[in-house]
């Protein structure tokens, strides 16, 4: 359509192009119209009570996280500081170690011989 067909179409009054709201509202519409909004409502109330449960026990998880957090921590720690304890140990223990090392090539020999 070029301008020149738009500016020459008729014009059509507002009232044939805009009903008024409460035609479009018939009497005979209005108890499906009200079962309808009552469904919905319903619906939302449903959804609602999920939601509230839902962000409730999204709350749980997250104080369960944050203590599990908080024993990992410790936890390294814990670790951590035992790392030295078990340097000592090895440390400690190294003679020992030795002592059986040469015992166990020891044996070795003796079987040889037999």
């Amino acid at each position: 359509m070029s301008f020149l067909e738009t500016v020459a179409a008729p014009i059509r009054p507002a009232s044939s192009v805009l009903r008024p709201a409460a035609a479009a509202l018939r009497p005979v519409l209005l108890p499906r119209l009200l079962v309808e909004a009552a469904a919905d409502v319903r619906s939302i109330a449903i959804s609602t009570r999920e939601l509230t449960v839902a962000v409730s026990q999204l709350a749980d998880i997250d104080r369960r996280v944050g203590v599990l957090e908080d024993e990992v921590t410790k936890m390294r720690q814990a670790v951590e500081s035992m790392g030295a304890d078990v340097a000592h140990v090895r440390e400690s223990t190294e003679p020992l170690r030795r002592l059986a090392g040469r015992r166990a090539r020891r044996r070795a020999k003796s079987v040889e011989g037999l």
